[in-house]
């Protein structure tokens, strides 16, 4: 399962001038004074590059990156069965609170340390979920439908967000986050480091080829056009692009994680 990393137009050009001196550009870790600094602190856990797998929340920009598995390789860094920035805030069941109320919910630290799993082992686990989770059509995982088997799953926390009905109630839209696994690699990641493609909408990929190429303006300024630049598509909902790209790329042998 590929990981993705969504990212802001203007953070992804940044990253491109800052190192256009000849350092490779690079995801960099979380910045104090952001909310899931506030997640790790009160977690215990190192800084950190966010990634999705296989899903993207164009909600936290407007260019994805989709990465390969080797993008782990001689790594730190740990994965959950949530989205943890969800759990603390409290934005699913059973862990859903009142708009207005103070956070993290009392329960939600001491559930995300308690099923925060090491990189190296998480692919293994998220086999074993997806197999509890979604026995009846693997595909709705991407498809971001809600857990389709979990009735009758045996893996995991009894307080796991996928376990709970409320977080997809019929007629209500799902809160797929809470059910999608969540990937943190604790350094800074080289941007083209397993990539296999990235998409943007089509406003950002050509603004972002105007600026390789011509002479900028205000704080963009011109740098050497990439290599990774034409692994591209482009589509005005990239989520919704990545996801067939994603279900195209696993097969023949779909979810091999």
């Amino acid at each position: 399962m590929p990981l993705v990393h969504v990212a802001p137009f203007d953070v992804v050009w940044h990253i491109i001038t800052a190192t256009s001196a000849g350092a490779p550009p690079s995801w960099q870790v979380t910045r104090d004074g952001v909310f899931a600094r506030n997640v790790q602190i009160d977690s215990e856990w190192e800084r950190c590059v966010y990634f999705y797998a296989g899903l993207a929340k164009p909600e936290y920009g407007d260019m994805a990156f989709v990465h390969a598995s080797s993008v782990e390789t001689g790594k730190t860094g740990h994965a959950a069965p949530c989205d943890t920035g969800g759990v603390y805030e409290g934005k699913c069941h059973p862990f859903r609170l009142p708009d207005g109320s103070p956070i993290p919910h009392l329960d939600a630290v001491a559930f995300l340390m308690r099923n925060d799993i090491l990189l190296t082992d998480w692919r293994a686990a998220f086999d074993s979920y997806l197999t509890d989770y979604f026995a009846l059509d693997l595909n709705d995982y991407l498809e971001k439908r809600a857990p389709n088997s979990h009735d009758h799953a045996t893996w995991g926390d009894p307080r796991l967000p996928a376990r709970d009905l409320k977080n997809f109630l019929p007629g209500a839209e799902p809160d797929w986050p809470s059910w999608a696994w969540e990937v943190r690699i604790e350094e800074s990641v080289p941007l083209e480091d397993g990539l296999l493609i990235w998409v943007a909408m089509e406003d950002r990929n050509d603004l972002l080829r105007d600026l390789f190429t011509t002479k900028g303006s205000g704080a963009y300024h011109p740098v050497r056009i990439p290599e990774w630049i034409d692994r591209m598509e482009v589509d005005v909902n990239f989520a919704e692009a990545i996801k067939e790209w994603i279900q195209k790329w696993l097969q023949p042998k779909p979810w091999n994680v």
